[in-house]
């Protein structure tokens, strides 16, 4: 099974789609809408699945050989100081082929780490050059569009939002390959650039910021309202619309007959209103989700779970959009949110994504428009596994209109009606088992059940026992133990700087250093 499938469904019965391109409303043609889809339950993912679940059988027997050359060992040195001349005469070869058995398990101990970072180093390259082809080959068709776009722009009657989304979204892929290359070719640069990042990390604004400020849930829902699933993951976002002006977090309570509830958190977007902070959804939340790994918002996703009456374990289905999305996938890379809650899938729309794989047994799938600037803001794709999907569609709204810098493809009805297509035509979706990928959230959103939702509203407040001490507020040197660990992490950083070129010819010597240092010739 390819890496990546190709699907173009045949269109709706009033508009249809199934030809190369489609007539916009002005007359100017456009591509028809297209899906691509990367990732999840494909035969290389589950291939490598199943290698990641050796490594941990391989890392067991390399614990248990661990062991049995540490009891080894201890006899050895017992037997040793027995000396070798004594009792009788066949001790001093026993005491040989007891030292061959310590150096072979020694030696079985460390084929089996070795095999195991083998593996895991090659996934994790695969996954690096899987990232790099995804991102270049996205690129090159954002510049097969150029032609199109610039069409669109000179027309009279041309679509200038079809020439403003793939500008934006080729301006950032381009910007970001270019960074990339840049990096790479001067190492050192990136060396630089995260040990600042390390010392961001411990010291700087991003720990300033979380550790003395908290996400605190008003118990009171501000909004509440019942309705009936339709089966499908488009009518249930259809549902959320209203979420993002009542609040910040929607927790619905999804009744199963005889089965215990389970539960759907939705989280809306980016709402930046000024330069007010105080509001949960406020840039202090972008600064949890990119640089604090959504701790916050986590805590505030389990308090408004346990206003509903969600019990340990619930199993819980969580929904983003943007900012939200971002959130979501931290959440599912959170061991101590999953500790407390089961926590099945994670289904994100136009969201950016950080690097990191997700915790095994989360379904994650990201919907994003190929002209959406935003899922690619960061400079980083998701990691992909047999667990986690990209699902990329070509979807063009001739009636839409820019209204921020992110352009139209990145509007939450516009991804609704992308997913609402993609959906019609499940006969033709890329594979089987993505259908059954997918399918794990929407089996709960079956047409008898009954979801009753609350919205839940966020503020952030200052925290009564502030997590971080700044440097003037210190009482002793433990309150300031924090930039030691900068330092430390600045330093771990600096030792990855490339070291001196140890391949020239012996006896050559750089001619900057020569001219500094060889002796003058006398006249």
């Amino acid at each position: 099974m390819p890496l990546i499938n190709v699907w173009r469904p045949p269109g709706r019965a009033e508009e249809p789609t199934s030809d190369p391109e489609d007539s916009a409303e002005e007359g100017m043609s456009v591509p028809g809408f297209t899906v691509r889809s990367s990732g999840g339950p494909t035969r290389i993912n589950l291939e490598w699945a199943s290698l990641q679940e050796a490594t941990v059988h391989i890392q067991d027997a390399a614990e248990r050989f661990t062991e049995l050359r540490g009891e080894l060992v201890s006899v050895y040195e017992a037997f040793s100081g027995a000396g070798f001349a004594h009792l009788h005469v066949s001790i001093p070869g026993f005491h040989l082929r007891l030292g061959a058995l310590v150096t072979s398990t020694s030696a079985t101990e460390q084929a089996l780490l070795h095999a195991s970072t083998g593996i895991e180093q090659a996934h994790q390259a695969y996954r690096s050059m899987e990232a790099d082809a995804q991102g270049y080959f996205h690129l090159a068709l954002k510049i097969a569009e150029a032609e199109l776009a610039l069409e669109h722009l000179m027309h009279p009657e041309g679509d200038d939002t079809y020439f403003y989304n793939w500008l934006v979204t080729t301006g950032v892929g381009a910007g970001g390959a270019g960074i990339d290359v840049l990096l790479k070719k001067y190492p050192k640069a990136a060396v630089m650039l995260s040990t600042l990042a390390a010392v961001e990390k411990n010291a700087g604004l991003t720990p300033a910021l979380m550790g003395r400020n908290e996400q605190v849930v008003d118990p009171q829902a501000s909004h509440r309202f019942t309705h009936r699933a339709d089966g499908s993951l488009a009518g249930y976002l259809q549902q959320m619309d209203s979420v993002a002006d009542h609040g910040d977090i929607a927790v619905s309570v999804i009744q199963r007959g005889t089965v215990d509830p389970a539960y759907a958190v939705h989280l809306p977007g980016l709402d930046i209103d000024g330069f007010h902070l105080e509001h949960g959804r406020s840039p202090m939340s972008l600064v949890d989700g990119l640089a604090n790994g959504s701790e916050r918002m986590t805590s505030a996703v389990e308090q408004a779970l346990a206003e509903v009456g969600a019990p340990e374990n619930a199993e819980v289905y969580m929904t983003g959009f943007s900012l939200g999305g971002l959130h979501a996938t931290n959440m599912a890379r959170n061991k101590d949110f999953q500790q407390k809650f089961t926590l099945r899938t994670v289904t994100t729309i136009a969201s950016p994504v950080t690097q990191g794989p997700t915790e095994d047994g989360v379904k994650v799938t990201h919907f994003e428009d190929a002209r959406d600037p935003v899922p690619r803001i960061t400079g980083d794709r998701p990691e992909l596994s047999a667990e986690r999907m990209v699902i990329e569609y070509h979807h063009h709204s001739p009636d839409a209109v820019v209204e921020n810098l992110a352009g139209s493809a990145h509007d939450w009805d516009h991804n609704v009606e992308a997913i609402e297509l993609f959906e019609a035509h499940e006969s033709q979706q890329p594979g089987a088992r993505s259908k059954h990928h997918l399918d794990e959230f929407r089996a709960q959103l079956f047409p008898e059940g009954e979801i009753e939702t609350y919205v839940f509203d966020t503020t952030w407040q200052q925290a009564e026992v502030p997590e971080h001490i700044l440097p003037w507020e210190a009482e002793s040197l433990e309150d300031l133990e924090y930039l030691q660990d900068a330092l430390e992490d600045g330093v771990r950083e600096l030792r990855k700087w490339p070291g001196p070129d140890t391949s020239a010819t012996p006896g050559t010597v750089d001619w900057g250093t020569a001219k500094k240092t060889l002796p003058k010739i006398p006249e």
